[in-house]
């Protein structure tokens, strides 16, 4: 026990003294923006986030939990991928349903028209055509053209986060689906915890909240996973994030191996996968 405060003065003290006066200050004003009565949970975040259940650790503080990633695409000693999985996509029934419903289309369109020439019955059965059509080419784009695990990288070198989203339309499949990349300061980053009840999400996220540096006002969000039922895995994943960046050992291995099903289709654009993957 004695030793445990000897190792964090050190650690400390070989950061730069700016570094160090900057993380106190902060530490500070987490400290007493954090409420006195034990009975009132909110976050030190402002503003809170919905369905908020915890904030996590700010990065160069200690730990309860022990880092632990839950899957990992890379890591190396510059930057490091972690996956981020959802429930979200469409799969099989959707497809063959609406397949077929283009099949029938076809065949109750094209029969009226070369017997009987064109008629409302006719202008009728056009429109369900381009509808069915529509929701086929809708039900086959998100289950097979739209990447299932978009990543985060996290570079140590730059201490940067770098976080891949794919824009997705729920209704309109003629559209393009961008991708952007958002890039934010590690130092920026706090971590927190929230509880999502849906029909696709049920269970905990971890978010990361970008702040406007030195405080706790946040200006935008990201997800750094979606939904796992085991709030301590999210813990984890955060304390391994938060080890990784300070260049502290961590495992090598996820907790777990195998991906789950993915057709791919992650595209990052030339200039960032070049930033994100290299020392500056």
């Amino acid at each position: 026990m004695a030793k445990k405060p000897g190792n964090k003065v050190k650690r400390r003290a070989s950061l730069p003294a700016s570094e160090n006066k900057k993380k106190e200050q902060h530490t500070a004003n987490v400290e007493t923006q954090r409420p006195k009565n034990p009975f009132y949970r909110r976050s030190v975040l402002i503003p809170q986030a919905e369905r908020w259940q915890e904030d996590l650790p700010v990065q160069w503080l200690e730990h309860d939990v022990e880092p632990n990633a839950i899957w990992l695409n890379e890591k190396n000693d510059i930057w490091l991928e972690i996956p981020r999985y959802e429930n979200q996509i469409s799969w099989g029934w959707g497809n063959i349903f609406s397949f077929i419903s283009v099949l029938f289309m076809i065949y109750f369109l094209l029969v009226p028209f070369i017997f009987y020439g064109m008629d409302g019955a006719t202008l009728v059965a056009i429109i369900a055509f381009l509808f069915f059509l529509s929701l086929f080419k809708l039900m086959v784009r998100m289950t097979y053209h739209s990447p299932r695990g978009t990543p985060v990288r996290l570079n140590r070198k730059r201490q940067k986060v770098y976080i891949y989203e794919h824009h997705r339309s729920s209704w309109n499949p003629w559209i393009d689906w961008p991708v952007e990349v958002r890039v934010f300061n590690w130092d920026d980053v706090r971590g927190e915890i929230t509880y999502e009840a849906g029909r696709s999400h049920q269970g905990y996220q971890l978010h990361g909240a970008v702040c406007q540096p030195g405080t706790n006002h946040v200006r935008e969000r990201f997800a750094l996973t979606w939904t796992v039922g085991d709030k301590e895995a999210l813990q984890e994943l955060w304390c391994y994030c938060c080890h990784y960046m300070q260049h502290r050992p961590v495992p090598e291995t996820a907790r777990f191996a195998e991906h789950p099903q993915q057709w791919g289709h992650i595209h990052w654009p030339e200039a960032l996968d070049v930033e994100s993957r290299t020392a500056p």
